[in-house]
């Protein structure tokens, strides 16, 4: 696969990432995202003080000693109080089954004495397409416009999170076909798809045996009646598993519109296509995979730092789940690619180069491959070890060998030093580039440099006769050959062969160190040059100038 071509599937996969939705992941870390926020944060968003929630608890039912089925003249009694003692709406979040002809009467009464002012709930049944509706007597008094609806929308885990508010419509029920829900008509407030805002505070309570007794100020109260014993089995399930009462609910539900604050979705794909482009930034040119680790840890943290900041502050839920999707995904294509292209570039140059210039080569390891191939000027170095035959015919090959690895090592750290590229090392030879693959300053110098501290380095040891060393620059086609299995980097042109026949000149003329006419021109006057003439050479027509160093 071209480098093109591997850009764009790592491009088109984080984009993919970005349009992934994982409901289920998004749902549990809206979860932890809500959770954290109310502990972290509990006075981010406060319970309107005007909802008042009177719960028939256990303790009602045994405060009372009347069977729950015949409460209705109760019911009908709390709200009147409440109304004349100020309350704006009341909810009876219950629904009557059976009425008796006194508390009907009861009811019709204070329905009539307050209109509009009560809401009785009832049920849309989507498997019976009908409308469970509390008994004629009192939707008649009522007027069928102050029932609400109290079905809850729940996800595919069974968690109440989000709350579709848009008018339901059914078959009519006593010419009633649009049907609004309990949170909206207490609150007066027209909504569609709300994303509950759940308050780590708790609305104001009361017990509903103790409303009864105590007289209460309720001025511009609105009142939610409903169960809070776990026998009557009303439960919702909250985010993150903890289960509520259904009336608790509704006051949340009413608290998000009376506060108008829903939680609202964020489309944050224009922030994650920024992080992608971070990310492959970063695992193209950082230097270590481990970095590229931690800019992609430090992203995921920042955009779920980010995340809870906005719900926190704004309110906005800012999807999660492609962020944690996409940027590894994105992350592993660009770390396999550079993974390739560093393989590569270490099949290539590895034990050429020194290390430190090796490890910056792998920092952007796809620009030093392109790089590789192309035409230069350069400065190309020749040594070898005078009478390396003779030396050989003297001795055992386990002898040479031990020389050879010697002057491998002792030549290979001079050359590192002065930023050379060891490109090939054949018996006794050495083939070296300066300002290749990496560009040095004044690579001429640094290669006579290298060439007089081979010099003196080999005249501290005895394993060795003397080394004959040319040095040449000139343009020349520096080229990766092989293949696959092989592969071998080098210089070709006329330059790199007058390089070589200059070297040979050193053992016709008995100097150590022989430069061309062209390194000569650029270093006069640097070092102490002497001329040794104009000298032909095979496979040349032109005869070559050197200089010797004094």
């Amino acid at each position: 696969m071209s480098r093109r071509a591997l850009l764009l599937a790592i491009a088109l996969s984080g984009l993919l990432g970005c349009f992934l939705e994982v409901p289920r992941l998004e749902q549990l870390l809206y979860d932890v995202r809500l959770r954290l926020a109310n502990r972290w944060f509990p006075e981010r968003i406060a319970m309107d003080r005007r909802i008042l929630v009177v719960g028939v608890e256990p303790e009602s039912y045994r405060a009372i000693p009347k069977h729950p089925v015949f409460w209705l003249d109760l019911y009908t009694q709390a709200m009147q109080r409440a109304l004349r003692r100020g309350a704006t709406r009341v909810g009876l979040d219950f629904l009557p089954t059976y009425v008796d002809s006194r508390a009907a009467r009861q009811f019709a009464q204070v329905a009539t004495d307050f209109p509009d002012q009560i809401k009785l709930i009832a049920y849309w049944d989507a498997q019976q397409k009908t409308i469970e509706a509390p008994p004629p007597e009192l939707i008649l008094p009522l007027g069928v416009h102050n029932l609400a609806l109290a079905n809850l929308s729940l996800d595919q885990d069974g968690v109440a999170r989000f709350q579709q508010l848009d008018p339901l419509r059914t078959p009519a029920l006593y010419g009633r076909q649009d049907w609004s829900f309990l949170a909206t008509a207490l609150a007066q407030q027209e909504a569609s798809r709300v994303w509950i805002n759940y308050s780590a505070a708790e609305p104001r309570r009361v017990s509903f045996h103790e409303f009864l007794d105590k007289p209460q100020d309720l001025q511009g109260a609105l009142l939610l009646i409903g169960s809070r014993a776990r026998i009557d089995q009303d439960l919702v399930i909250g985010p993150g598993g903890y289960s509520m009462f259904g009336v608790d609910y509704q006051a949340q539900l009413l608290n998000t519109l009376l506060q108008g604050r829903p939680l609202r979705p964020l489309d944050g794909r224009l922030l994650l296509c920024l992080c992608l482009a971070a990310l492959v930034t970063a695992a193209a040119r950082l230097p270590r995979l481990s970095l590229v680790g931690l800019t992609l840890a430090l992203l995921l943290i920042g955009w779920l730092g980010a995340s809870l900041a906005l719900l926190v502050a704004c309110d906005r839920l800012l999807a999660q789940a492609p962020a944690l999707l996409a940027l590894p995904l994105c992350c592993g294509l660009t770390t396999a690619w550079r993974w390739r292209s560093e393989r590569r570039l270490l099949q290539v140059l590895s034990g050429y180069v020194a290390p430190e210039i090796l490890q910056e080569m792998l920092a952007e390891p796809s620009q030093w491959l392109r790089s590789l191939n192309q035409r230069r000027e350069v400065t190309i170095l020749f040594s070898d070890i005078d009478n390396f035959s003779t030396h050989c015919e003297r001795e055992s090959p386990e002898v040479v060998a031990a020389w050879l690895n010697e002057h491998y090592q002792e030549l290979t750290r001079i050359f590192f030093a002065h930023q050379g590229t060891v490109i090939r090392f054949v018996g006794d030879q050495f083939m070296v580039l300066f300002g290749s693959p990496k560009s040095i300053a004044e690579p001429e110098r640094q290669a006579v440099q290298a060439a007089l501290a081979v010099q003196a380095r080999m005249s501290q040891l005895h394993a060795f006769h003397q080394v004959k060393i040319a040095v040449h620059c000139g343009s020349m086609l520096l080229a990766v050959l092989g293949n696959q299995q092989k592969r071998e980097y080098t210089a070709i042109g006329d330059e790199a062969n007058v390089a070589a026949r200059i070297q040979s000149l050193c053992k016709e003329l008995s100097q150590p160190i022989l430069v061309s006419q062209a390194v000569y021109e650029r270093l006069a006057g640097q070092f102490d040059f002497e001329y040794q003439g104009s000298h032909e050479v095979k496979g040349r027509t032109q005869p070559v100038e050197v200089y010797s160093l004094a």
